[in-house]
């Protein structure tokens, strides 16, 4: 067993009491789970998706304490940072468990931007990385912490970042957490980084706030109005932090209310001034008939007060008629905004995904071409290998044809010397009968004879010419001595 399996088998008894323990390690495990990635990053036989696997597994204490090792202790490239980084977004494949690998993230960005310093700016991945916590945070108000956080612990670093290659739905979604968190920042350093980013990717920081459009209208209507009081009349400027008019969102009720209450306090204001615009000729005129005719004073008062309640009444019906007809008008553009806004929201967070799941394409076509390679020499040296097998069989044919003909012609040879040796056989006991045959005549001429020197002496020549006749045919019967 290699050293990078007994290190995943320790890890995963360590991911097995962590998740039985309500996915919470001591720091001395921690610490352990930390050392073993470690040494699982520069360990043969292991590769950095192995790295990311893990650490998607375990909480974001252990991502922090991996990084801060990584990067202060071994002091690793940023070009094998970015790699890990790559390989740990790619491990997403559960939306819902999107917070736990934005913890992660957090911490990770931290530490290499605290550690890394001018190397951080460098990174390929870190930029993206911001743009997942952006767009995360932005689906909720009340994630904005983990952003905040980001902002605040990396001293604003985050905003040298490169971000030329970032996709630009995701550059817009950094610059609407910014603003959201803009009104809490403190420190005037991380202001002016915001500042100098916003102008880098063209984001306006300075607009001038339109004036309403019922104003135009009242003043269009009443022909009575001065010029004047239009050139007078304060025009409101500020500095919102925002990309431009169509990335707001739309108003709260409460704001929709003051604003018509506003509109309805400065027409009331212009149209008390055009009533007395209109009235004082005629007051005037009954103060001038009044020193001619002291009778007629009364009376002429009396008609000057109907007539300016009549006006005053006329143009009231008729304020409330165009602001209850601008409250109509508004309240559907409202509403439509609201809803093209959400679709704007929906579409981002499409977007990011969509960025997310093109690179897990990318990363799967690059496995299947590798893999597509792999198995093409697989098959090649399967080819080869058939090719040999082949050619083995076609040996094993010939050598077993050989030794059938072998066979074959060992066996005729056995034939032909059992033939051969029959018929010597046959060829000597011939000789030998023809041998024996004289023999035995001589013998019986003396086999009842009487004995004497004459007849011991022909049965001893019988007896010699005997062994001589089985010498003459090959029978050896004198054996070693």
């Amino acid at each position: 067993m290699d050293n990078a399996t007994k290190i995943k088998d320790e890890l995963d008894v360590l991911c097995t009491e962590y998740k039985n323990n309500k996915s919470q390690l001591s720091v001395e495990k921690t610490k352990r789970v930390s050392n073993l990635l470690i040494e699982l990053t520069y360990c043969k036989g292991s590769d950095v998706s192995d790295v990311a696997f893990q650490l998607s597994r375990f909480s974001a204490d252990v991502a922090k304490m991996y990084f801060e090792n990584i990067t202060i202790i071994r002091k690793a490239p940023i070009e094998l940072i970015d790699k890990i980084l790559k390989a740990l977004i790619s491990t997403i494949k559960d939306p819902s468990r999107t917070q736990f690998y934005v913890n992660k993230f957090v911490c990770a960005v931290i530490v290499i931007t605290k550690n890394y310093t001018e190397k951080a700016l460098d990174s390929n991945e870190l930029p993206f990385i911001v743009a997942f916590v952006a767009d995360f945070e932005l689906r909720s108000p009340a994630n904005k912490k983990q952003m905040m956080k980001l902002v605040n612990n990396t001293s604003g670093k985050i905003y040298l970042l490169d971000y030329s290659k970032t996709d630009k739905f995701q550059i817009e979604s950094i610059w609407k957490i910014t603003n959201n968190i803009y009104p809490e920042l403190e420190s005037n350093r991380i202001k002016a980084l915001i500042a100098d980013w916003a102008v880098k990717y063209g984001f306006n920081t300075t607009e001038k706030s339109e004036k309403p459009q019922v104003k135009e209208n009242i003043t269009s209507q009443n022909s009575e109005h001065s010029p004047q009081e239009d050139k007078q009349a304060p025009v409101s400027t500020a500095k919102p932090i925002a990309p431009d008019n169509s990335s707001q969102k739309s108003l709260p009720q409460e704001e929709k209310t003051q604003s018509i209450e506003a509109v309805k306090t400065t027409n009331d204001d212009k149209i008390s001034e055009s009533e007395n615009t209109k009235v004082l000729p005629a007051m005037n005129n009954v103060t001038t008939s009044d020193k001619v005719e002291n009778k007629q004073d009364n009376v002429a008062e009396v008609m000057a007060k109907k007539l300016y309640n009549s006006i005053r009444r006329d143009m009231t019906n008729e304020k409330n008629a165009l602001i209850s007809a601008f409250a109509d008008m508004l309240t559907p553009v409202s509403k439509a905004f609201e809803s093209v806004q959400g679709e704007i929201s929906k579409s981002r967070v499409l977007s990011a995904e969509n960025v997310v799941l093109k690179r897990q394409t990318e990363e799967l076509k690059q496995q299947l071409a590798e893999t597509r390679s792999q198995l093409q020499s697989a098959n090649q040296s399967l080819i080869a290998e058939k090719e040999i097998n082949k050619e083995l069989k076609i040996q094993i044919t010939d050598l077993e044809n050989k030794k059938s003909d072998l066979d074959q012609k060992l066996n005729e040879a056995y034939t032909i010397n059992s033939r051969e040796s029959s018929l010597e056989a046959e060829k000597v006991r011939s000789e030998l009968k023809k041998a024996f045959a004289f023999l035995y005549e001589d013998w019986l001429e003396y086999e009842f004879s009487d004995v004497s020197e004459e007849n011991y002496e022909s049965l001893q020549a019988i007896i010699k010419k005997t062994f001589r006749a089985l010498e003459r045919n090959g029978i050896d019967f004198k054996g070693e001595k």
